[in-house]
């Protein structure tokens, strides 16, 4: 299991992200990735994608991983236009999640996900937790590897 702490503002969370999609194509169903949010006060739509994430989820999982999946491959277009445009296309209810994203609900997820995160002593974007194993940084898919071989030589 290889629980994320992300921003989806974050450059090197985008490398992150193209690395656990390789990792996924390597070990298939043996390999379970858990997404937290993490967005850093300086990107100022990390916050606002993360709540459109978490009210996409409520309406439909699968197509927030979609969503999740966008984002990352679109960071140049982050905004609440796109935000609309990319739920609509998924076709889901956009007044809905633009509700949603703005409830307490949403923010209380957030910061719990922020506050597990600093209690792991997490401080910035991309970290892991690979079976418990901290790796902070946009490590190459070799060193989440190294950490899988071990694990699974046990």
């Amino acid at each position: 299991t290889i629980v994320e702490y992300s921003d989806f503002q974050c450059p090197y969370c985008t490398q992150g992200f193209k690395n656990l999609e390789q990792l996924r194509k390597t070990h298939g169903d043996k390999l379970r990735v858990v997404f937290k949010n993490f967005p850093l006060n300086f990107h100022p739509m990390a916050l606002p994608a993360a709540q459109w994430f978490e009210a996409l989820a409520l309406q439909s999982p699968e197509k927030a991983w979609t969503f999740h999946d966008m984002l990352f491959e679109n960071q140049g277009k982050l905004g609440e236009e796109y935000f609309k445009a990319l739920t609509k296309d998924l076709g889901l209810d956009v007044a809905k999640a633009a509700k949603d994203a703005k409830s307490d609900a949403i923010k209380n997820k957030i910061e719990a996900d922020i506050k597990e995160a600093k209690g792991f002593g997490i401080e910035g974007t991309p970290a892991y937790l690979v079976n418990g194993v901290p790796l902070r940084g946009a490590y190459p898919v070799e060193e989440f590897e190294k950490i899988i071989s071990k694990i699974l030589a046990k």
